[in-house]
């Protein structure tokens, strides 16, 4: 992959970069390195994601000068991407940002709030740009019986094939998403009146570059689209703090102060508020990732990440009557 990449960079962008390695920055191969005018991210998708990386450029485009959004840096032909028919490949470049990246739950407490404030100031900078919109009534209708359907295919590869790894644990998860989907059902109304408008799609820890405690820069915006707004504020909380990093615990005091950082800058009603766990719980109950990507490829990082959004979910389903009462007592 390096090699390919350096061929590209100087083909496409006049570019030699140096000590090019392999980072940790989404869910796509992600590399930096050093050239003569500065250092430098090099993101590489696939090119079925041509649509997403087209949004993205869009939309950091939109933000720049009024949120803390990556540089990108065009080719010689004044592109903001390469598209590499050959290859099925798609290559960005953006200016490097140096500072600390978290892992997911790793996020101090003080990073994590001044983030609830910053997710507030992206939403008010976005109200004008219109992207596409996800997770409401109709899309999560057709994902919910999608993943569904899914998830009874991999059971039942499962058993017919007793030498699968994990297989045992994976089909026991899988089971206890049947079940909760079951539980979440009647859910999916809630999504029909629900406030949307244009987010991240992916906020969370390992998407903030930390300098000096605070946020310097949010990156990997290829999920960018118009979703609720507490679906991203609440999904945030979980996949950042500590408290929840084993999956069996929430910390309703702590997410109540992440919520109340948020409405310091941009009130959301109590009505989207109460309806958060269960939102969360209707969506990724039926969730397949991790599972079918770790069946489809043997890598064991996709299924930690599957098991613990199963135990997560179920963590917020059996608490999430907790969650609404103490979000009525202090939002009221």
């Amino acid at each position: 992959m390096k090699d390919y990449i350096e061929h590209k960079l100087m083909r496409y962008y006049g570019m030699e970069l140096l000590d090019l390695k392999r980072i940790h920055m989404g869910h796509n191969e992600c590399f930096s390195g050093n050239g003569n005018n500065g250092s430098y991210f090099v993101k590489v998708f696939p090119i079925i994601e041509h649509m997403g990386v087209s949004n993205e450029v869009k939309y950091i485009e939109f933000l720049a000068g009024n949120f803390c959004v990556p540089q990108i840096v065009y080719t010689t032909k004044n592109d903001p991407f390469v598209v590499d028919e050959e290859e099925k490949r798609i290559i960005l470049v953006e200016k490097y940002v140096s500072g600390i990246v978290y892992d997911y739950n790793e996020c101090p407490s003080f990073v994590l709030n001044e983030s609830g404030k910053l997710l507030a100031n992206l939403h008010n900078a976005s109200k004008k740009f219109e992207g596409n919109r996800v997770l409401d009534y109709s899309w999560i209708i057709q994902y919910r019986n999608a993943e569904v359907d899914c998830i009874k295919q991999m059971l039942s590869l499962i058993s017919l094939n007793e030498d699968i790894l994990y297989g045992e644990r994976i089909a026991t998860d899988l089971n206890i998403k049947l079940k909760m989907c079951e539980e979440t059902q009647d859910y999916v109304l809630m999504f029909k009146t629900l406030e949307y408008g244009m987010s991240h799609g992916d906020y969370c820890c390992t998407q903030w570059i930390i300098d000096k405690d605070h946020i310097k820069c949010v990156t990997d915006f290829a999920n960018c689209a118009e979703i609720p707004y507490v679906w991203e504020l609440f999904r945030s909380y979980l996949q950042s703090s500590i408290e929840c990093k084993d999956g069996y615990e929430i910390n309703i005091e702590t997410l109540v102060q992440y919520i109340e950082k948020y409405n310091d800058i941009r009130k959301l009603s109590l009505y989207d508020l109460l309806k958060m766990p269960y939102i969360y719980v209707c969506w990724l109950s039926a969730s397949t990732y991790g599972y079918k990507q770790f069946l489809d490829s043997g890598n064991k990082e996709y299924l930690e990440m599957a098991f613990w959004r199963t135990k997560i979910c179920k963590t917020v389903l059996d608490n999430a009557r907790e969650i609404e009462k103490r979000i009525r007592e202090v939002f009221k």
